[in-house]
């Protein structure tokens, strides 16, 4: 892991509100908490519900016992695809930037993400891309 990597979450303010192995063996609480208002899986997961149907994949997101064991069943689903990795939620604040060079931001107004990678280094690193990339769009510096 590049030890540089606690430095570099620190420079693109982002923290991490939630990072969970994949696959699981029970869905934890706070993942289904994570993804209730989230209506979207991360980048990497998608392929294991394309076969379900609207209803199935919208149990996901219902933070009910529905959601526990339509997590169980996309864990599963993940085992049978050897599909390992990590699940991180993200949260960084909204930067607005002021004149040329300068910006504020405030922990009070953030946005989330979720996040998919095969280890949870580069799910670090994932993130740190992903704050860096919304304070560069910010900046109006995005590529």
């Amino acid at each position: 892991m590049d030890l540089n990597i606690a430095e570099r979450i620190f420079d693109a303010n982002v923290r991490v509100a939630g990072m969970w192995p994949f696959p699981f063996g029970e869905a934890p609480g706070e993942l289904l908490e994570a993804f209730e208002y989230d209506e979207a899986l991360p980048d990497g997961l998608n392929d294991l519900v394309k076969s379900w149907d609207d209803e199935e994949r919208s149990q996901l997101f219902d933070g009910d016992d529905a959601a526990r064991e339509a997590w169980n069943e996309l864990s599963a689903a993940g085992f049978r695809k050897h599909l390992t990795g990590w699940i991180i939620r993200v949260e960084c604040p909204v930067f607005q930037k002021h004149g040329e060079n300068g910006c504020s931001f405030s922990w009070g107004y953030l946005q989330m993400e979720n996040l998919f990678a095969p280890t949870a280094e580069k799910a670090l690193e994932a993130a740190c891309e992903w704050a860096e990339q919304n304070y560069a769009v910010a900046m109006g510096d995005a590529a």
